[in-house]
């Protein structure tokens, strides 16, 4: 049989400039050369050597067309073959691109899907992931899908999300050397692999099966910059076969995913700079920032600065160990971000220490009144788990009165609390810059 017929160099020139996917085929219907418009149309990476019946519907078919649109008809997209029988025998079959205008149209409805759950309100990872899942699902089989996301140790998982007819349910900071998924994030690029290629990785000692083998994979590293962040794959388990077009839409998926966890980063780098992590408060540095604008400001000066340490922290933590003296400082924070007025800021300081940036405080008897209100909120017992505790607070107040600074009002509002747990806690003390006594508020 002849596999390859010399054809001028010029010849295949003039195919690659059709414009439309072209083919030629000898005598005995062997395909001697494709152009790279056809190539980019069908599911081969190379058509040379192929016969006309691998590749297209049988001629006596009406609705003749390439073997791989099989899908695109059912979709209602027209395939046009056109035929030309050439004096040596050979034959010219080109292709319109109609096989392209389907495969962006996939890729677009997978996008618009995509974008449409990225722009909802506020979505969460598990919500993207699965518009994610839905989206390949409009367009492909992929009832076996999952997403894994790196840990800090080495070739270790977790994943959040997967969906499959063997297993399906989340797991968590799973060990796999040498699996695919390993090979996968070690990857710099998209793979599709199908059962017997990673028969023979298994055959060779370069990975190991866990789970259930494939038939056919497509997956790729989830990129964040230059670090490799997880996977996603695809894979089946029965004759279903991917091709390079159904990997090109799972690396687009890929890269809204990256985009979203990107954009996480970001947010979770933000609120690490200005929130407890602990809490949900204000950080120290928030707080400041905070007062510096209050500084700032100075058609208001009727602010004020509350310290807040908490008496009897230590005993529960001694005597019920810290996850519930934690407990009891997340159980704090919400207490006082009831007390808030609206307007005020709630922020840890660090330990069992708080602050609150009071706003519209006009006198000492208004800074008094506010501690007594701050004062009674802790007076019945605090309820963590099934464990009742009894806490106190030692708190110092200090009203902006022409302060040089916010270092030197800081420090006024810290000396009286320390005033107020030097008196056995439970108190506040008002601090004022005359020379009158600060007022002590007790229980």
């Amino acid at each position: 049989m002849e596999n390859h017929v010399p054809t001028p160099e010029l010849a295949f020139q003039a195919l690659e400039a059709l414009g439309v996917g072209a083919l030629l085929l000898n005598h005995e219907n062997i395909v001697v050369y494709a152009n790279q418009a056809l190539l980019e149309m069908s599911e081969h990476t190379s058509c040379i050597g192929l016969t006309r019946e691998t590749l297209l519907l049988p001629p006596e078919d009406k609705t003749t067309g390439w073997h791989q649109l099989r899908t695109a008809q059912a979709q209602g997209i027209a395939v046009e073959i056109t035929e030309r029988q050439l004096p040596s025998g050979h034959q010219i079959i080109t292709v319109s691109n109609a096989v392209a205008r389907y495969r962006r149209e996939r890729l677009t409805r997978v996008l618009e899907q995509i974008a449409h759950a990225l722009n909802s309100l506020e979505p969460d990872s598990t919500s993207l992931y699965r518009a994610i899942h839905r989206a390949l699902q409009s367009v492909m089989d992929a009832r076996n899908f999952y997403i894994a996301l790196c840990e800090p140790a080495p070739d270790t998982f977790s994943f959040p999300y997967m969906s499959d007819v063997y297993q399906e349910f989340r797991l968590e900071n799973l060990y796999l050397p040498d699996s695919l998924t390993a090979y996968l994030a070690q990857s710099a690029r998209a793979q599709l692999i199908s059962g017997l290629e990673f028969e023979n990785f298994i055959k060779s000692n370069k990975m190991k099966l866990y789970g259930t083998l494939h038939t056919s994979l497509i997956g790729t590293p989830l990129r964040v910059g230059e670090e490799t962040v997880g996977v996603m794959t695809l894979q089946s388990y029965d004759q279903q076969s991917y091709s390079i077009y159904d990997l090109q839409l799972l690396e687009a998926a890929a890269a809204s995913i990256s985009i979203f966890i990107q954009a996480k980063r970001v947010e979770q780098l933000s609120m690490a700079a200005r929130f407890d992590a602990l809490t949900g408060l204000h950080n120290r540095r928030s707080f400041e920032q905070h007062l510096a604008m209050c500084f700032s400001n100075k058609q208001h000066p009727d602010f004020a600065v509350a310290f807040i340490d908490l008496d009897g922290f230590k005993s529960v933590n001694d005597n019920f160990g810290h996850q519930q003296g934690d407990s009891l400082l997340k159980i704090v924070a919400e207490h006082l971000e009831e007390f808030a007025r609206q307007g005020d800021i709630v922020a840890r300081l660090g330990g069992d220490e708080f602050a609150i940036l009071l706003h519209n405080v006009q006198s000492t008897a208004d800074a008094q009144k506010i501690g007594q209100r701050l004062i009674e909120q802790f007076q019945k017992p605090l309820q963590i788990k099934q464990t009742e505790v009894t806490i106190g607070l030692s708190v110092g107040i200090a009203k902006f009165a022409a302060d040089p600074s916010i270092d030197a009002l800081l420090h006024r509002a810290d000396d009286a609390m320390y005033q107020a747990k030097r008196a056995g806690g439970f108190r506040c003390v008002i601090s004022t810059q005359s020379e009158a006594p600060s007022t002590v508020i007790g229980l």
